[in-house]
């Protein structure tokens, strides 16, 4: 069995898997453990790990993790302040020497995207690029069957894309930027995501102004990407995503609207598929293919 591990900013979810992505375990989950000072992340997978040796022949641990990965080390090359003091930790080597069991790790977009490659959304396409939408924006590529890490492990990090000149794209496009531009324009902090798509379906302006500028950011992205990449098909992720189609709509027609010509707008918009299972779908991915290559 393989234990797949995925850490997010709040939680570290994970269940054992066979090699061709059948759950085999029930999900659970942890609290990450970051303070503003302290970060426990390293040990509460070593307590995950030590948990589920000692009730399962764990042949090999995948994890997919928040922060730019260094997929060959599995060393977190960076993290920011979402994730403090978490820069530089050596996850794959204190796990395979604490254990001595095979560990891979995987920025949790690019897991993301591989999951959905492998089993879900991206099934059939081999050049495509996924978006995730929640507290940030996430960004994976991958071209040609092969994911797009760049020199610095730092490709696909779309979240930090300029639109309307100046705004990173998260700071637009986001979940919670939309949220907090709503509450601090009505003065209503009990406000949701789906309170503000409900209310713009029903035209109030307020709402229907603020989701416009969501869809104008994604749109300059998506146009972007177009352009650069001309992927098959662009994967959109995230709990917002829910109401994909009320998303899909908004999206072609500012793509179609602001695209030089048809050519350059070729490619799918699809909703992911593997939900919060895609990043440990993903991490197993990327662990089968390390092990084959190793052989």
């Amino acid at each position: 069995m393989i234990l797949c591990i995925d850490i997010g900013g709040t939680f570290i979810k994970y269940a054992g898997y066979d090699r061709e992505g059948k759950q085999l375990t029930k999900e659970d989950k942890i609290p990450t453990g970051v303070t503003e000072n302290e970060n426990h992340i390293l040990s509460g997978v070593k307590e995950i790990v030590t948990t589920k040796k000692s009730e399962y022949n764990l042949t090999g641990v995948a994890i997919s993790s928040a922060g730019i990965i260094n997929s060959t080390t599995g060393e977190v090359v960076y993290s920011g302040y979402t994730i403090p003091h978490y820069t530089g930790t050596q996850i794959k080597a204190e796990v395979e020497r604490e254990f001595n069991i095979p560990c891979t790790v995987i920025n949790d977009v690019n897991a993301a995207l591989l999951g959905e490659y492998w089993l879900g959304a991206g099934v059939g396409f081999d050049t495509l690029v996924c978006l995730t939408i929640g507290t940030g924006v996430g960004g994976a590529v991958m071209i040609d069957g092969e994911l797009v890490e760049g020199k610095s492990s730092t490709a696909g990090e779309l979240g930090y894309m300029l639109v309307n000149g100046v705004d990173r794209l998260q700071d637009i496009a986001s979940t919670r930027s939309l949220v907090e531009r709503v509450r601090e324009r009505t003065q209503d902090a009990s406000i949701s995501s789906y309170d503000i798509i409900k209310r713009a379906k029903a035209g109030d302006h307020l709402y229907v102004e603020e989701i416009d500028k969501m869809v104008s950011a994604l749109g300059q992205a998506i146009i972007n990407i177009n352009y650069l990449i001309s992927p098959e098909c662009i994967i959109l992720g995230g709990g917002i995503m829910d109401e994909f189609d009320f998303f899909r709509e908004r999206l072609n027609r500012y793509i179609t609207k602001y695209t030089i010509d048809p050519l350059f707008n070729s490619s799918q918009l699809v909703a992911a598929q593997n939900g919060n299972n895609a990043g440990m779908l993903g991490a197993l991915y990327h662990f089968n293919k390390n092990q084959s290559s190793a052989k």
